[in-house]
């Protein structure tokens, strides 16, 4: 729990949250969906702005962030455990991403 709770630390402090006004520290979300053997995962991936997508998901080295996160395992599990404020997911465990554009977050929140 403290290492989770470091973790979120850094992410306000210096990622999507960051409260530096500077032009370099500027970011866009993109809600995806990321499905994995493990299961599926929709949430925002938060990338300097300017970047495509794609490159950013690329640069990702070992892990890639999701913040507001909805799980789908295909086991049951506690209604807690389906939602989460974040998630690393290891980018060898990702089979594919898919970015919803607007109409598809809607459509998917209609339906949910």
């Amino acid at each position: 729990m403290i290492a989770t709770q470091r973790l979120w630390e850094r992410m306000t402090t210096f990622g999507r949250f960051s409260t530096f006004g500077s032009e370099a520290n500027k970011r866009e979300v993109t809600r995806v969906v990321v499905i994995t053997g493990s299961g599926t995962f929709e949430g925002d991936f938060s990338y300097p702005s300017g970047d495509r997508l794609s490159d950013a998901i690329r640069a990702a080295e070992t892990y890639i962030v999701l913040t507001d996160v909805s799980i789908q395992l295909p086991i049951d599990i506690e209604q807690s455990a389906r939602n989460a404020p974040f998630l690393l997911i290891n980018t060898a465990h990702i089979g594919v991403i898919v970015p919803l554009d607007q109409s598809e977050q809607q459509r998917v929140q209609e339906v949910a």
